[in-house]
Parts: structure tokens; sequence; C-alpha cells
């Protein structure tokens, strides 16, 4: 939970193959004290490899003199 809200990732298949028509995918997500961020990558079949394409980031509450929960 950030900010008392529910951040939910999904992603497709890890695999070279392609279901209905959309590209593998599989997300890669960070997380730091400060924020949680989310990093999609794609296969792109004609490079034969998965590609970064968009980042998202969701800011984290500071909890001042106690350990911030990961």
């Amino acid at each position: 939970m950030l900010a008392n809200k529910v951040v939910v990732s999904t992603t497709g298949t890890l695999s070279t193959r392609s279901r209905g028509g959309r590209p593998p995918c599989f997300n890669f997500v960070t997380i730091e004290p400060t924020a949680v961020q989310i990093t999609f990558f794609r296969w792109e079949a004609e490079r034969g490899k998965f590609r970064p394409s968009d980042t998202f980031a969701f800011a984290r509450e500071q909890h001042h003199g106690s350990p911030v929960p990961v």
C-alpha cells in the first residue's frame, strides 16, 4: 500500500511467444525508501530481446525517526 491506496501491477507471460496479438512483457519493480518504481519491458521480436518501455513511480510516505517498511 502507498498513501493508503493499493498499487496493482499486472503483466503478461514471460515468454518469447505472443498471445492474443499482444507482445510478451514483464515488470521490473524497484522499491526504495521514498518511492516504488515499475518499469514495463516488452518483447521486440525484430530485435530478439526485451526492451524497457514505460516507467511509473509512486511516492512513499516518509516515516521520520523509524524505519520505512519495504
